[in-house]
């Protein structure tokens, strides 16, 4: 039986504010001077921008140092402050390693030998959304477990953001509603011209706005 439905992912990046250095013969990832953490919400984006350090890997070291600090400078570390160069190129090699093997049809092993933390989905909860709806919820403690969450549940999928309807997340479901688009322009609220509609129908609808 395959079921469809609504998962949602927890985590928050946690980048310093002076971004990063990468210190001794290991390129340990360190802060670059004493700042404060900020936190940012975790976005499709981390695993597409993840996926295109393949363009510095391999390459000279300096190309591919400059690629992995502007992608912890973005998101945070893969794993913790402290992690190796050996540790995070590990990681993103067994990851193209699974989507090499989902395009050819096989079923995509992780095995990340080098950081001693077991490489899962996160731990599964259950939460309520903002609409009052409750939701199976995975809630990961490390950035690349977060990646491979999205990575996982987008196995059929194109990464892309979707949006919830407008109408959807104030008034529930009707009949010809999609619930959920992919978001093609920043001001786009609705599936279709039918919800934006019905939605300016409803009496108390200049409230939701």
């Amino acid at each position: 039986m395959i079921v469809l439905g609504e998962i949602n992912l927890r985590f928050r990046c946690e980048v310093r504010s002076l971004g990063y250095r990468l210190d001794g013969s290991k390129d340990e990832l360190h802060p670059r001077f004493p700042s404060d953490t900020e936190a940012k919400p975790f976005e499709t984006q981390a695993l597409q921008d993840f996926f295109q350090l393949g363009s510095f890997l391999g390459k000279e070291k300096d190309i591919a140092d400059e690629g992995r600090l502007r992608f912890c400078n973005r998101w945070g570390p893969l794993w913790y402050e402290g992690e190796t160069a050996a540790q995070f190129d590990g990681t993103f090699f067994q990851f193209h390693k699974a989507q090499n093997e989902r395009k050819t049809a096989m079923i995509p092993n992780l095995n990340i030998e080098a950081v001693n933390i077991p490489f899962n989905l996160g731990e599964l909860k259950w939460t309520y959304t903002s609409e009052g709806r409750l939701v199976p919820t995975i809630e990961c403690h490390h950035l690349a477990h977060a990646l491979m969450a999205v990575w996982s549940f987008s196995a059929n999928d194109t990464l892309v953001d979707h949006q919830s309807c407008k109408f959807f997340k104030h008034y529930g479901t009707r009949k010809g509603c999609s619930k959920y688009f992919q978001k093609s322009r920043s001001n786009k609220e609705f599936c279709s011209p039918n919800c934006k509609n019905a939605f300016k129908q409803k009496p108390d609808w200049r409230e939701k706005e």
